[in-house]
This record gives structure tokens, C-alpha cells and sequence, in this order.
């Protein structure tokens, strides 16, 4: 039953972190999954592993996901996080060497 619920909060707080706020919609837009691949073998880009890894290193709490968005005209990673409080957490990461640039 634990499992359960917190599989369904898992859901509930992914969709919710799937949102973003007005500000970031202005400057990015993401890539899909098959632009991501290409990006990732064309050496535009580490991959969303090493990228979850870097905003790791930064922020504490479960990785829930992360989307390649093109920012300013870089290549950023948006990682989101859940933390041990149960709020959701966004880190920054340049896509091209891995450098976490912003934590929110």
C-alpha cells in the first residue's frame, strides 16, 4: 500500500513539476526525446544520467526527471528534484560540460 501511494505521489508531483513558470517559458524551449538523443550523439550534449548526476551534486532530494531546453541559445538541462520535505526543487545544468549553473 505505501508503494502504491507513493508511486501515485510520484505522478502527482512529475506532472506538476512538468509546469513551467511563465518567466522560463519566455527564454526556452525543449527538445523531445528523439531531438535529446540526437543532440546527446552528436556530442551536443552529455547525456540526462551525467546530467542528473551533476545536479546532484548540488541539491539533495529525489531526481524526478530532466529535460534538454535550449536557453538563451544554450544547451541547458532542467533537472527536477523531490526533496525530503516534499517540495519540488529545478537545477540548472549547461548541457555542454555538465556545470551546474542555477538551483532553485
Amino acid at each position: 500500500m505505501q508503494t502504491q501511494c507513493a508511486t501515485v505521489f510520484m505522478m502527482c508531483a512529475v506532472s506538476l513539476a512538468g509546469f513551467p513558470d511563465s518567466s522560463i517559458a519566455q527564454q526556452e524551449t525543449c527538445l523531445s526525446s528523439n531531438e535529446t538523443r540526437e543532440a546527446v550523439a552528436d556530442k551536443r550534449a552529455i547525456s540526462p544520467t551525467a546530467a542528473l548526476r551533476a545536479a546532484r551534486t548540488s541539491a539533495s532530494g529525489e531526481t524526478l526527471r530532466a529535460r534538454l531546453c535550449v536557453h538563451n541559445g544554450d544547451l541547458i538541462y532542467w533537472v527536477t528534484l523531490l526533496t525530503r520535505s516534499g517540495k519540488v526543487g529545478r537545477v540548472m545544468v549547461n548541457a555542454a560540460d555538465g556545470q551546474v549553473l542555477e538551483v532553485r
